[in-house]
């Protein structure tokens, strides 16, 4: 407030010098007459010194207020226009005014309104800076918020983009569904097809067969009859087993009676009680063991990669050659129906087929890309493989190619061929059957766990399942019910490599247990009838019954090999 009293006294005081100054020759006309031209010229300076006395305030002010300028970071953020700043400069002017122009000389004031004009030009200068800082910001601000808004847009469209692929991933879920469902109703129109074409063939041959009446070799009438039917008879998975039985003439001292009987198949299985013959019979564990179907050779495999061909002579094994040529252990061993070649599966992703009276594999089939875990012949000139691969491959052994595959849902452990379909057992604990005509599963059955082997009895009538959670599994084939019995006993533990098997008459089941025992059990009944034990000192992995009924193998991890019988 002082400083506005004191700019407002000093302006009074200039304006009364001024009007004294001009009516100073006022009066000394009116008293004297006109003044001289010197007179004149000292009033016009002296005016003009008034005048530039007037800006020497303004010119102050701004010179104090550019030095606040260097110790302030934004001097100018209070004035938002010039005449703002300029009313600031008019009253921010504390000092006193000189009195006299003769305080200011020509080049003093000629500096100083240089010094005025360039001041103002920074002022506004800054004022435009400022300005144009004001409007970047606020593009800055602008900008910022257009950015904010695409964030916003493409974050929308990321949470659009994943809601349709949830919506798609939804959609292809339910058409799998569907797809599932679909198969399913396919397979069981195909299923009831082959049911409906078994039933007729069925009725056909009930219509054209006649039982035939057996008479026993006594002379006594008393003696009671038989009578034996054709196994198709109550047949309702395989179509037709007429192939499987011939007719055969007994001759006896009675009367000449006609006789059906499987071929191949022993009228009586003797159980057995004692070991005949131990022997070690390769150097690290075997996996396989199977007699060929004349019941006189023997063959074993194991991890040693050797296929060993054994006589049974007398009840004593002995070696008759060696098969090489794999180069991964051997898992399983089958002949075919002549006993002239032999065909193994191998860790080394292949199966190989052998001919007796040759070392070297004859064949030699590729194409699972893990190991082959399964091979059965499926004819005189076809074989089935199965591995863990999740794939069953169809092979033509003429032309040595893969005829047909099969993706599986599971990797498959085992599998069994008859009656021109393949069953196969797997980890996922189901059993599948495969017809090859139609290249799909027509037929799926439970299992009590992770199947580890299956055997088919010679009649094809029954269906043999291990399982990993110490059960034996046995599927009756007859009819459509597909009934199951299961087998377990006391101190039985089987493993991932356990293969058990049916006796020649389908009326036993025997299987190697992890104790070293081998335990049999009759279906009849489903009861243990009994143990054979102290002859392996480490699990029995697989066992083996000869068709003649007559022998039983076991073998175990160690390479130990024991044949066993009643005499």
């Amino acid at each position: 407030m002082w400083e506005q009293e004191a700019g407002t006294r000093r302006r009074r005081a200039v304006n009364m010098e001024e009007r004294s100054v001009a009516q100073g020759p006022q009066k000394a006309r009116g008293e004297g007459g006109s003044g001289s031209w010197r007179d004149h010229v000292l009033l016009e300076l002296r005016l003009r010194d008034l005048r530039h006395q007037q800006h020497g305030d303004m010119i102050r002010a701004y010179i104090r207020l550019l030095e606040k300028i260097s110790v302030t970071s934004d001097p100018l953020s209070g004035f938002t226009s010039s005449s703002c700043f300029l009313n600031f400069l008019s009253a921010a002017c504390p000092w006193p005014r000189p009195h006299s122009a003769a305080c200011w000389t020509l080049p003093a004031l000629h500096q100083y309104t240089q010094l005025s004009r360039s001041s103002a030009e920074l002022a506004y200068q800054i004022i435009e800076l400022q300005r144009l800082f004001h409007f970047k910001q606020r593009e800055e601000k602008e900008k910022q918020g257009r950015l904010e808004e695409k964030e916003l847009l493409l974050q929308g469209a990321l949470d659009a983009r994943r809601a349709l692929q949830e919506r798609v991933e939804q959609l292809q879920e339910e058409n799998e569904e569907l797809k599932k469902k679909y198969d399913a109703l396919l397979q069981c129109q195909r299923s009831a097809e082959l049911q409906m074409r078994a039933e007729k063939e069925r009725k056909a041959e009930l219509q054209t067969m006649s039982q035939v009446t057996v008479h026993s070799c006594d002379d006594s009438a008393d003696q009671p009859r038989r009578l034996f039917r054709s196994a198709s008879l109550s047949s309702g998975l395989f179509p037709s087993f007429r192939r499987m039985f011939e007719k055969r003439r007994v001759h006896s001292d009675c009367t000449e009676d006609l006789l059906f009987a499987p071929v191949g198949v022993a009228l009586s299985v003797r159980l057995p009680v004692k070991p005949l013959h131990e022997l070690e019979a390769h150097n690290q564990g075997i996996n396989a063991v199977k007699f060929s179907s004349s019941a006189d050779l023997l063959a074993t495999g194991g991890t040693d990669r050797v296929v060993k061909l054994w006589n049974v002579g007398a009840g004593v094994l002995t070696n008759r050659v060696n098969l090489t040529g794999s180069t991964g252990g051997i898992t399983c061993l089958q002949f075919d129906q002549s006993g002239s070649r032999i065909l193994a599966a191998s860790y080394d992703t292949s199966a190989l087929l052998w001919s007796l009276d040759d070392c070297n594999p004859k064949v030699t089939l590729t194409g699972h890309n893990r190991k082959v875990t399964a091979a059965r012949f499926a004819g005189s000139h076809q074989a089935v493989t199965g591995a863990t691969d999740r794939t069953i491959r169809l092979w033509d052994l003429n032309r040595v190619a893969c005829v047909q595959k099969l993706q599986l849902e599971s990797s498959c452990s085992d599998l069994v061929c008859g009656g021109g379909v393949t069953i196969s057992g797997h980890y996922d604990c189901k059993i599948r059957v495969w017809d090859s005509r139609v290249e799909s599963c027509v037929q799926e059955l439970p299992a009590q766990g992770k199947v580890t082997c299956l055997d088919l009895s010679l009649d094809e009538l029954k269906l043999l399942s291990c399982c990993r959670d110490n059960c034996l599994q046995v599927v009756d084939l007859r009819g459509r019910s597909y009934e199951q019995l299961c087998l377990r006993a006391e101190g039985f533990k089987c493993s991932d490599s356990t293969k058990a098997v049916l006796s020649p008459d389908g009326c036993y089941v025997a299987a190697g247990s992890a104790d070293g025992a081998v335990y049999i059990w009759t279906l009849s009944s489903g009861t243990l009838e009994t143990r054979l034990l102290d002859r392996h000192s480490c699990p029995v992995s697989a066992v083996g019954w000869s068709p003649s009924g007559a022998f039983v193998v076991s073998v175990d991890r160690s390479g130990r090999a024991v044949l066993w019988s009643d005499f």
